[in-house]
């Protein structure tokens, strides 16, 4: 992240980067590498933030942190079949509350383990976390993109997941149909939780050639999106090495939200394999519109 304060930044032994603005509301752990998810990465990457942060800045707070979308993958029953799972842009409720559970017992096993909620609790009320199911690796087979919001010190966990499918993934995600999942009241804020390809909803460009189902959710998630004026919005890309990739989204939202005082962040992986990113400052700069750490 680029900031007004470069003296900020700091490099430890274990390749951890911090870059700290003047005053930060969000921190942000962006993953600058080949990222698999599981329990053992994951482990490791919040033992070093949290080791990193207590050691220089503990007497900061922020009032998120956030991770990028698949920051964490969990393996779904096997027993669950396309049948059960029906049509993926309107699957059955009832298997989506079991895929739900499994992912959420998963990311409670994970943070459970060396007491991470209690622990980053000092440092911010709210984490979120992107939690996918490891065959999103296949786009056109079953899989599901959650985020998660955990409550740290209350231990309470609130979901949603992508509503906005990709291209190659129309087939294939298993959608989140409730819009109103995306919406939460935090500390009397109002705060909208968007998944990966989610914010392309408010791109113009999509807007003009949306047609059919894809249409009708981006008109309907825009109308809502208006009538509940979110004071934060928080995106979960998996990845963002290009200053342009969400830059038509942000600028389609705040059209959206016109006259409505918010702020925004989003936290996605600056790796994408064989391809060259832009500038890292650039990126992590466009990607919020208030101070963070990262």
């Amino acid at each position: 992240m680029k900031n007004k304060s470069r003296k900020n930044k700091t490099i430890s032994s274990n390749s951890l980067e911090i870059e700290k603005g003047t005053n930060p509301k969000i921190a942000r752990i962006i993953i600058a590498k080949q990222w698999n998810g599981n329990e053992k990465e994951v482990t490791k990457v919040l033992d070093i933030v949290y080791k990193k942060w207590k050691l220089e800045y503990e007497n900061t707070n922020v009032e998120f942190i956030v991770t990028a979308g698949g920051f964490v993958e969990f393996d779904w029953n096997k027993s669950i079949t396309k049948k059960d799972i029906g049509d993926p842009l309107n699957p059955n409720p009832k298997t989506v509350q079991t895929i739900t559970s499994q992912a959420q017992i998963h990311l409670e096993k994970i943070l459970s383990k060396k007491d991470y909620a209690k622990k980053f609790a000092k440092f911010s009320r709210y984490m979120t976390f992107g939690v996918d199911s490891y065959s999103s690796k296949l786009p056109k087979e079953p899989h599901v993109e959650f985020i998660f919001v955990v409550d740290l010190k209350k231990n309470k966990f609130y979901h949603t997941g992508k509503i906005y499918p990709t291209t190659t993934q129309a087939k294939g995600l298993v959608r989140i149909t409730d819009m109103n999942s995306h919406f939460l009241k935090l500390d009397k804020k109002s705060v909208m939780i968007l998944g990966c390809h989610d914010l392309t909803i408010f791109n113009n460009r999509a807007k003009a050639t949306a047609k059919n189902w894809r249409k009708g959710i981006l008109e309907e998630f825009r109308e809502i999106t208006h009538l509940k004026k979110p004071d934060v919005v928080l995106q979960h890309p998996h990845s963002a090495i290009k200053a342009g990739s969400w830059r038509n989204g942000w600028s389609g939202l705040r059209e959206v939200l016109d006259g409505h005082d918010f702020w925004y962040a989003s936290a996605g992986k600056f790796y994408e394999p064989e391809k060259t990113p832009e500038s890292r400052q650039k990126v992590f700069q466009i990607s919020k519109s208030i101070d963070s750490i990262d």
